[in-house]
């Protein structure tokens, strides 16, 4: 039920990080001392990730190796 509720309500929304670094991702440069903003919200709701995002359902996070 944790992981559910921080998924459906993160207490932050969004993060922000500094290439310390050039980082290549997918075919492209993030330049060293790029800012990135992470939002933590969109992807916790997107549904490439989950199957119905919005939805409360703490079952979504069951092990099937848990009896």
């Amino acid at each position: 039920v944790n992981n559910e509720t921080l998924r459906l309500d993160v207490g932050a929304n969004m993060g922000v990080r500094e290439a310390m670094e050039n980082v290549p991702v997918d075919g492209y440069v993030i330049p060293k001392g790029t800012c990135a903003i992470l939002l933590i919200d969109a992807v916790h709701k997107e549904k490439d990730n989950h199957e119905s995002p919005l939805a409360f359902n703490p079952w979504r996070w069951k092990s099937d190796d848990i009896q």
